[in-house]
């Protein structure tokens, strides 16, 4: 973080520099020259700590909430967790849309070797409602989420 700060401060003093001497600088025939100077110094302040960057965590150090690293060990893992938070999500928007309260979603996600999700199954338990409405419930998350849905009554 200390870097980061380091940066901010040499981007200002940069900016402050570039004011005084476009402001000092007589016009004429060189202004556009000293312009292009101007430009050319404050873009390579901006760059310069990407010539020293080794890694992403010496500019911003990894987050952390209770112990646990704020992201995922693979891009896979990251990827099924928000598949399955978007499938989660839509369950939820349909089952309170349709007044369905309880209910568990079991779903069956994988990755390819091209990186492609595949949704192999989606099983949801719902509980204390007709037959009738867990067949729409069915029906609606099917057209919704473009896949085969599984709806049992319990």
């Amino acid at each position: 973080m200390d870097a980061l700060r380091q940066w901010a401060v040499s981007l200002i003093i940069c900016g402050i520099g570039a004011t005084v001497i476009s402001l000092l600088s007589p016009r004429g025939t060189m202004e556009k020259t000293l312009r292009a100077v101007i430009g050319i110094f404050i873009v390579t302040t901006v760059c310069a700590p990407l010539a020293n960057l080794k890694k992403a965590e010496d500019i911003l150090p990894a987050f952390s909430f209770e112990g646990e690293a704020y992201y995922s060990d693979s891009l896979e893992e990251q990827m099924l967790a928000a598949c399955k938070n978007t499938v989660g999500e839509v369950v939820e928007n349909v089952a309170e849309e349709m007044g369905i309260a309880e209910y568990d979603v079991n779903t069956n996600i994988q990755i390819d070797e091209e990186y492609c999700i595949i949704i192999q199954d989606i099983h949801i338990v719902v509980y204390g409602c007709d037959s009738a409405v867990a067949a729409d419930f069915e029906a609606v998350l099917q057209n919704k989420l473009g896949v085969s849905v599984a709806v049992e009554r319990r």
